[in-house]
């Protein structure tokens, strides 16, 4: 997308298609509790719009020479216990 917050180049799309960490916003909502006895239960929901980066000569021509575009959304759900000691 060429955006100045996107910290991955375009050209380094054929690398980052590994680990495409390319979240630039996203949106969390959670919550702690504790029950009878000290025992505590917590949750949280992250939602992270897809982003999209498209290569541009990400991938040389011994390589095959096509280009690597890259996309993500994540949506995280965590839903841990814990005991007060």
């Amino acid at each position: 997308m060429g955006a100045p917050l996107n910290p991955f180049r375009r050209v380094r799309t054929s690398l980052d298609i590994l680990a495409p960490g390319i979240v630039q916003n996203h949106i969390t909502v959670g919550a702690s509790w504790t029950l009878v006895g000290g025992t505590g239960l917590s949750g949280s929901v992250t939602y992270a719009p897809p982003t999209i980066v498209d290569g541009s000569n990400s991938v040389s021509a011994p390589f095959g020479g096509c280009e690597a575009n890259i996309h993500l959304s994540e949506v995280l759900v965590t839903l841990p216990v814990g005991w007060h000691l």
